[in-house]
């Protein structure tokens, strides 16, 4: 009782008690402390993860069984690397792409000159520098790239160029490639022409458009050159050949079957192969048989419905139409949008581009 009125009486502790008051202070000083580095632990441990997973790298893409871009999101980047040398083979892209097939697979460089360039696709190793504006997919071998001053070059798939000429790039053209051993480029005044892989005109830049046309293209390429001028059109077979010369009345359509056909202004098309060679003097889109048709209840129109014209109606590509015999002699030229049976022998002609009528007899005459 006495040592209690002592301590609440402001007296000084003995000796064992303050000592035992010393080691409860440090003891919860460790424990704040522990519990503070292990908080502190917590944090760096879970700090470290984050930016790990921020700043690793992982697959974005397989471009082979050796190659992947991998790409990281802090600081953001992408690269190609080789899995099987755990080599970095190309460093900072922005993007890349190729068909799977390709030898060659096109990327953007995120460095300062933003440029395109080429890896092969085995080994992710460079093959051309990333020093080009605009570049396109591999074709028979051959990529094409437009420099900064806007000149087209050529290289082969081993990275080195196909020939040391250069040419002005189109702005109109979505893609540049070497079909059936020639590409469509232009001269420095900007006309149009057909190279070889060597760089040579084989026929000579005097053209306003060149246009391929795909027929069939499976293994090789096989179509024909679509050549165009003030004057009309002309078509150049895959060997760059002028098999077919057309004025502006023509029209020149590739079908799937491996055939052009020339339609002309109001007269039955002609159809040709692809080597120029003629099939058809005259050819019809459709041809199709008219019957008298009505809605009207009257007995002899009702005995009539179904009866079979003695004319037929022959289409166009175009979709301007005209009456042929039975034989298949055309009646008329193609000069009408539509043609319906009247009767037995008239038949109702809506004229091409206008909404006026006329009535023909079955010779195709009109009837005044």
């Amino acid at each position: 009782m006495e040592n209690i009125n002592n301590q609440n009486s402001g007296q000084p502790l003995d000796k064992g008690q303050e000592n035992k008051q010393n080691n409860n202070k440090h003891t919860w000083r460790w424990v704040w402390r522990t519990a503070l580095a292990v908080i502190g632990l917590a944090l760096a441990f879970c700090v470290g993860t984050w930016l790990y997973d921020l700043m690793r790298w992982y697959q974005y893409e397989s471009v082979s069984a050796n190659v992947e871009i991998q790409q990281r999101d802090w600081p953001e980047g992408m690269r190609v690397y080789n899995t099987k040398t755990g080599k970095v083979t190309v460093k900072q892209i922005s993007f890349c792409y190729s068909d799977d097939e390709a030898p060659l697979v096109r990327y953007r460089s995120s460095r300062k000159s933003k440029g395109i360039g080429y890896f092969f696709r085995e080994t992710g190793e460079p093959a051309i520098a990333p020093e080009y504006e605009l570049g396109w997919d591999v074709s028979e071998g051959i990529v094409a790239v437009v420099d900064h001053n806007k000149m087209l070059h050529f290289f082969t798939t081993d990275g080195s160029p196909l020939h040391t000429k250069t040419f002005r790039q189109n702005e109109n053209v979505d893609d540049v490639k070497y079909l059936g051993g020639h590409c469509a480029v232009c001269d420095t005044t900007g006309l149009w022409g057909l190279i070889d892989t060597l760089g040579d005109w084989v026929i000579q830049p005097q053209y306003t458009k060149i246009e391929a046309e795909m027929t069939c293209y499976d293994e090789e390429w096989r179509g024909a050159w679509r050549l165009k001028s003030p004057t009309g059109e002309l078509i150049a077979n895959s060997d760059a050949h002028i098999i077919l010369t057309c004025d502006h009345d023509s029209k020149i359509i590739f079908d799937s079957d491996e055939t052009i056909i020339v339609t002309h202004k109001n007269r039955p098309s002609t159809v040709y192969d692809m080597e120029g060679k003629l099939l058809y003097k005259k050819a019809y889109y459709t041809v199709q048989q008219l019957f008298f048709e009505s809605e009207e209840d009257d007995e002899y129109i009702s005995s009539a419905q179904g009866t079979a014209a003695n004319a037929l109606k022959y289409i166009l590509w175009d979709g301007r139409c005209g009456l042929m015999d039975l034989n298949g002699h055309p009646l008329t030229e193609a000069l009408y949008s539509e043609i319906r049976m009247l009767g037995l022998n008239l038949f109702s002609a809506t004229i091409y581009g206008s909404s006026a009528e006329v009535v023909l007899d079955s010779r195709g005459r009109v009837v005044e």
